[in-house]
Order: structure tokens, then sequence, then C-alpha cells
């Protein structure tokens, strides 16, 4: 079961939006159906952060190298719900979470 947290630079006073504001950490967090602790803590940033403890940081230099990273990611995971994809804000997540995306390649 995959938990994810993105989040965005945002601009002040505005609410983020994708075609404007950059994507600039996924925190992941993974469970095996039925496990009570995650197997999987990750996080993908922009640059660089400090560490955390019981979280594997990866860090990238383009936002681009971190989504691409991120979506290799999500498919070795291949994250399932009732045999079901997991679905992002309402999309499936073979969908990218943020469109447009800065890559031309969708998960």
């Amino acid at each position: 079961m995959p938990f994810l947290d993105i989040e965005c630079a945002g601009r002040k006073g505005f609410f983020p939006e994708p075609d404007k504001d950059p994507v600039i950490q996924i925190a992941n967090m993974v469970t095996v159906h039925g496990e009570s602790k995650p197997c999987i803590r990750n996080i993908f940033t922009l640059k660089s952060c400090a560490h955390i403890a019981g979280a594997d940081v990866h860090s990238f230099e383009t936002e681009e190298e971190m989504l691409l990273a991120w979506r290799d990611f999500v498919i070795a995971v291949r994250p399932r719900r009732g045999g079901q994809r997991t679905r992002c804000a309402g999309r499936p997540l073979t969908m990218p979470c943020r469109m447009p995306l800065a890559v031309s390649t969708v998960l």
C-alpha cells in the first residue's frame, strides 16, 4: 500500500499550480498488505536536504531527473489496492500527478 506526499515550491499568496510551480520533494512510504510497518520509506528531493531518520534520501539536480527516478520507483514497486492500481488525486497512477509535466515521458 503506497502513501505519498508531493511538495511544490509555491509562490507567496498562491496555492501551488502544476504549470507554474516545480515539484521539489516527493516522500514515499510503502507497506505490504497486512503488515503494520512500512517496508520502504524514501524521499526524492530536488538538490539536497538534511538527513531524515528512517528514510532513504535520493537527491537530484533537476526536477526532470527527480520525476523520472520517481516514475521508475513507482513502476518497480507496482502499487496496487484491491487488485487495481492506486489513484493519485483522482487520476490513475499511470497518469502523471503533475500535469503538464516537465518530463515528456508519462508513467
